[in-house]
Protein backbone atom coordinates (compact mmCIF):
# COMPACT_ATOMS: atom_id res chain seq x y z
CA UNK A 1 0.00 0.00 0.00
CA UNK A 2 1.57 3.33 -1.00
CA UNK A 3 1.89 6.38 1.67
CA UNK A 4 -0.17 9.12 1.57
CA UNK A 5 2.39 11.52 2.71
CA UNK A 6 2.21 12.67 -1.24
CA UNK A 7 -1.44 13.49 -1.37
CA UNK A 8 -1.49 15.38 2.27
CA UNK A 9 1.10 16.64 0.95
CA UNK A 10 -0.15 17.85 -2.26
CA UNK A 11 -3.23 18.91 -0.18
CA UNK A 12 -1.16 21.39 2.15
CA UNK A 13 0.28 22.83 -0.99
CA UNK A 14 -3.03 23.44 -2.82
CA UNK A 15 -4.36 25.24 0.69
CA UNK A 16 -1.30 26.63 0.47
CA UNK A 17 -2.08 28.38 -2.98
CA UNK A 18 -6.02 28.78 -2.25
CA UNK A 19 -5.34 31.06 1.15
CA UNK A 20 -2.37 32.92 -0.24
CA UNK A 21 -4.95 33.41 -3.47
CA UNK A 22 -7.45 34.94 -1.35
CA UNK A 23 -5.06 37.20 0.70
CA UNK A 24 -3.79 38.86 -2.42
CA UNK A 25 -7.42 39.50 -3.85
CA UNK A 26 -8.35 41.05 -0.33
CA UNK A 27 -5.31 43.18 -0.81
CA UNK A 28 -6.00 44.42 -4.50
CA UNK A 29 -10.03 44.70 -3.76
CA UNK A 30 -10.41 46.09 -0.24
CA UNK A 31 -6.75 47.34 1.37
CA UNK A 32 -4.64 48.65 -1.99
CA UNK A 33 -7.79 51.12 -2.56
CA UNK A 34 -8.48 52.66 0.15
CA UNK A 35 -4.42 53.43 0.62
CA UNK A 36 -4.32 54.68 -2.63
CA UNK A 37 -7.76 56.94 -1.68
CA UNK A 38 -5.93 58.32 1.75
CA UNK A 39 -2.97 59.13 -0.36
CA UNK A 40 -4.28 61.37 -2.48
CA UNK A 41 -6.19 63.26 0.54
CA UNK A 42 -9.34 61.95 -0.17
CA UNK A 43 -11.71 60.27 2.02
CA UNK A 44 -12.70 56.36 1.67
CA UNK A 45 -16.56 56.08 2.51
CA UNK A 46 -16.62 52.36 4.22
CA UNK A 47 -19.91 51.98 4.07
CA UNK A 48 -20.29 52.53 0.04
CA UNK A 49 -16.73 51.63 -0.44
CA UNK A 50 -16.14 55.33 -2.67
CA UNK A 51 -13.34 57.56 -2.69
CA UNK A 52 -14.83 60.45 -2.07
CA UNK A 53 -13.44 63.93 -2.75
CA UNK A 54 -13.54 66.56 0.17
CA UNK A 55 -15.43 69.39 -1.02
CA UNK A 56 -14.95 72.83 0.31
CA UNK A 57 -17.35 74.94 1.83
CA UNK A 58 -16.48 77.54 -0.27
CA UNK A 59 -17.72 76.13 -3.06
CA UNK A 60 -20.96 75.22 -1.48
CA UNK A 61 -21.68 78.80 -0.59
CA UNK A 62 -20.39 80.42 -3.61
CA UNK A 63 -18.27 82.53 -0.87
CA UNK A 64 -14.47 82.84 -1.35
CA UNK A 65 -12.07 82.25 1.31
CA UNK A 66 -11.36 85.47 3.13
CA UNK A 67 -13.78 87.63 1.75
CA UNK A 68 -15.87 89.87 4.29
CA UNK A 69 -18.67 87.99 5.66
CA UNK A 70 -21.89 88.80 3.91
CA UNK A 71 -24.06 91.30 5.76
CA UNK A 72 -26.87 90.42 7.92
CA UNK A 73 -30.45 92.19 7.03
CA UNK A 74 -31.78 94.34 9.86
CA UNK A 75 -35.10 93.10 11.35
CA UNK A 76 -38.15 94.41 9.84
CA UNK A 77 -40.26 95.73 12.74
CA UNK A 78 -43.61 95.06 11.91
CA UNK A 79 -45.76 98.30 12.82
CA UNK A 80 -49.30 98.16 13.63
CA UNK A 81 -51.68 99.51 10.73
CA UNK A 82 -52.57 103.00 10.28
CA UNK A 83 -56.06 103.98 11.34
CA UNK A 84 -58.32 105.23 8.72
CA UNK A 85 -59.60 108.04 9.28
CA UNK A 86 -62.91 108.39 10.38
CA UNK A 87 -65.22 110.25 8.30
CA UNK A 88 -68.15 111.67 9.64
CA UNK A 89 -71.54 111.11 7.92
CA UNK A 90 -72.38 114.34 5.82
CA UNK A 91 -75.47 116.26 6.76
CA UNK A 92 -77.81 116.84 3.54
Amino acid sequence: MKSNINRIGMGFLIAFFVISGGLLAYDVFFVWPIKDCEEHGHWWDEQDHICAVPVPLSVITGRHIGAAPMPVKPQVVARPPAKAAVQSPTKR
